[in-house]
């Protein structure tokens, strides 16, 4: 799906609402983590995996071969449940 198609969808369901991290798995330098994302025109939630490489310290969207978000770095602190 492209960046296109994703902010349309959003845009569609009034914007975010909550984002919610239900469970992680890190191995290394390597992570997936499960999202659960609601939206502020919907009463329904959607459940997305999201695979996360860390470079040089700092997760990043995406795997070893393709970096989602090549030119936007995404810090993951700390994650509560």
């Amino acid at each position: 799906m492209t960046a296109g198609l994703v902010k349309d969808k959003v845009t569609k369901k009034g914007g975010i609402k909550d984002i919610e991290v239900t469970e992680e798995k890190i191995e290394g330098d390597k992570a997936e983590i499960t999202l659960k994302v609601s939206y502020n025109k919907s009463d329904k939630t959607e459940t997305r995996k999201v695979k996360l490489v860390r470079v040089n310290g700092t997760w990043m969207i995406g795997d070893d071969s393709k970096l989602i978000f090549k030119s936007a770095i995404y810090r993951i602190e700390k994650i509560n449940h």
